[in-house]
């Protein structure tokens, strides 16, 4: 843990542009974009002229072992939000299948479906924990960079 922390405070760039990168990958790897976080974070980071490195690493706070989790808790969210039933069971079996091999047609068609009871609670509470969650990266991270160097 402790590498890693280092490795974020003294990446290249600004203060800014290293927080920034943090903020972008945490922010994506909030939304419920499987296979499209990585693409994602990177192509905001040169847009935005973060830390490409950071962004796109920090996406990985979802994966395999902590996305159903995370995007559980967000769907509940935007459940409570939206004064909607909360179905962990519906949305666990639909998350599943979202997120396994199968055409393209047939997700589209799965999220279609969706997109009333699942999608739309999901994508309010996703939103604004990734908003929160980014905010909350770029401000610790620009804080310890900015002590770092001062300690230095």
């Amino acid at each position: 843990m402790k590498r890693i922390v280092r490795r974020i405070l003294t990446a290249d760039g600004s203060p800014h542009q290293v927080s920034l990168g943090v903020a972008i990958g945490t922010f994506i790897a909030f939304l419920p974009i499987p296979g499209l976080q990585m693409l994602l974070a990177g192509s905001l980071a040169v847009i935005l002229r973060a830390n490409k490195a950071l962004s796109v690493s920090f996406v990985w706070i979802t994966n395999a072992i902590t996305s159903i989790p995370i995007f559980l808790f967000n769907y509940g969210l935007g459940c409570w939000l939206l004064r909607r039933d909360y179905k962990p069971k519906i949305f666990c079996e639909s998350f599943g299948r979202l997120i396994t091999r199968g055409s393209l047609t047939d997700k589209l068609h799965l999220m279609r479906s969706l997109a009333e009871d699942i999608l739309s609670p999901l994508w309010l509470g996703s939103l604004i924990v990734a908003s929160f969650m980014a905010t909350f990266g770029y401000l610790a991270v620009r804080y310890a960079i900015t002590r770092y160097s001062i300690g230095r």
